[in-house]
């Protein structure tokens, strides 16, 4: 058993999970974890999946050019 966990797609990578950091010269899939998200693995946690960042984790909305807007449900 463990814990679920969503990562933001801006800077921690976790090992087979693509990280792009919003931004298409980035995209690339990690052959290793951050040490934060090895650190949370080792302690149960489960990565399912990332969240949109905005490119660079610099902006106030979640829009970039590799996965659009982000729309959150009503």
């Amino acid at each position: 058993f463990g814990l679920p966990v969503l990562l933001k797609d801006a800077g921690q990578e976790a090992a087979g999970v693509r990280q792009t950091d919003g931004f298409s010269p980035f995209d690339h899939v990690p052959t290793e974890s951050s040490a934060l998200v090895a650190r949370l693995e080792e302690m149960g946690g489960i990565v399912i999946g990332k969240t949109n960042s905005p490119e660079l984790a610099a902006g106030s909305h979640t829009f970039n050019e590799v996965f659009g807007t982000t729309f959150n449900p009503r």
